[in-house]
């Protein structure tokens, strides 16, 4: 199987995907993902993804606190 092939589904599981530190916590969120978070407005959403409603519900927040 090789290393490189062996490595290619591990790269494409974790590709898009940033840390975020901030205020003393930290996160890992797909870039898709904290740009809603962050106010952008994305012409296609990836799939899993969902609204900003979603996003905030998934982490047990509400769009205002």
């Amino acid at each position: 199987m090789g290393w490189p092939r062996w490595r290619r589904p591990l790269q494409e599981h974790h590709r898009d995907k940033l840390i975020v530190c901030a205020q003393g916590y930290d996160g890992i969120f797909h870039v898709a993902e904290s740009a809603l978070l962050l106010g952008a407005k994305l012409n296609e959403v990836p799939p899993g993804i969902g609204t900003l409603p979603d996003i905030l519900a998934r982490y047990g927040r509400t769009a205002h606190g």
